[in-house]
């Protein structure tokens, strides 16, 4: 399944995800409405970033899940205004979802985050909501 572009203007940041040989691959360039520190984006944004492709990547695999767990490495700076690239893969198939690992890289192709998760498998994501409220 392919994913239309999406612009979110009010952070300066327009993203395209496509399905290519079971990953889900992305583009983008992140607007000054992202930055951390002046002239990076914030690692939190390329946790965002690479929580929805992750996402995206259980429901092309038939799973609709939500993140149960989520760790992520920035190994190398991310810069405003330029290209980043997005790619996530299924890793393991568990019982109750997906073990999936993320990348996003800049056009140098130096990897500016890594995330690896565990998607948990639900049958509807309040449904999941509701269940952790009753968990003491």
């Amino acid at each position: 399944m392919d994913y239309k572009p999406r612009t979110f203007p009010n952070i300066g940041l327009d993203i395209f995800l496509q399905t290519i040989d079971g990953h889900v691959k992305g583009q983008c360039r992140a607007g000054d409405g992202v930055q951390g520190w002046k002239g990076m984006v914030h690692g939190g944004f390329l946790a965002a970033l690479l929580d929805e492709a992750m996402g995206h990547l259980a429901w092309e695999h038939g799973v609709d899940a939500v993140t149960g767990r989520m760790e992520v490495r920035y190994p190398h700076p991310a810069f405003i205004g330029e290209i980043l690239t997005l790619d996530s893969w299924v890793v393991e198939k568990k019982h109750r979802g997906l073990v999936v690992e993320g990348t996003i890289c800049n056009a140098a192709g130096d990897v500016c985050a890594h995330a690896k998760a565990t998607m948990i498998a639900v049958q509807h994501p309040l449904q999941w909501a509701g269940e952790q409220e009753s968990v003491p």
